[in-house]
């Protein structure tokens, strides 16, 4: 299994996000639009858990498909492939495997069945006291022809994908209405088990 996260003047929050996910990848991959401060170098510094490349900020669209050439391009099809936003903090249990509940590449060679996760969203609003919640596709199989669509709003978008809920939840909190606080946290686990968003 394989991260990929898209940055761009990210040097506050990117190194917390590849602390947190690198024990549970094979690599993370970091494709850099852009940055004017020092993202670039924290993220080669954390080598050899990472490979940084620098591309082109254009819309979320082409730049988010120019990055997941980029890694389809190094990786197996039929790999899976986490994509997080740079101010995510991955949290898993130390024991637990999210790789375990994925169908490995070889399954897939034979019958693929899955396209993606999606992967259950949990935002909440600290100053009213709200909880929204949605499903987003966070984990993809690559090599099966996803492409993002949409200069802004992007959606991944498949031709008859087959993907199914999980049981994983990606907690945020939301500082105002429509703010994204930059400490948003990024959980995977059981749903019994839910990860707390610290407000």
């Amino acid at each position: 299994m394989y991260a990929l996260l898209m940055v761009k003047n990210e040097a506050d929050v990117v190194l917390k996000t590849l602390k947190s996910v690198a024990s549970h990848v094979d690599k993370i991959f970091v494709y850099d639009t852009g940055s004017t401060d020092n993202t670039v170098e924290i993220c080669q510094n954390f080598a050899p858990h990472v490979e940084v490349k620098k591309g082109v900020w254009v819309n979320f669209a082409v730049s988010r498909n120019e990055a997941l050439d980029w890694v389809e391009s190094e990786v197996p099809t039929n790999s899976w492939i986490v994509l997080l936003d740079a101010a995510d903090e991955f949290r898993v249990p130390a024991s637990y495997k999210i790789s375990s509940i994925l169908p490995t590449v070889s399954q897939l060679n034979y019958r693929p069945v899955l396209d993606g996760l999606f992967v259950r969203q949990i935002w909440k609003n600290t100053v009213v006291d709200r909880q929204i919640e949605s499903n987003e596709l966070k984990v993809i199989r690559s090599g099966v022809g996803w492409r993002w669509k949409h200069p802004v709003h992007e959606m991944l978008w498949k031709e008859d994908s087959k993907c199914e809920m999980s049981s994983f939840q990606i907690p945020r909190s939301i500082d105002r209405v429509g703010q994204i606080d930059q400490t948003r946290v990024v959980g995977f686990g059981r749903s019994e088990s839910r990860t707390r968003v610290e407000s």
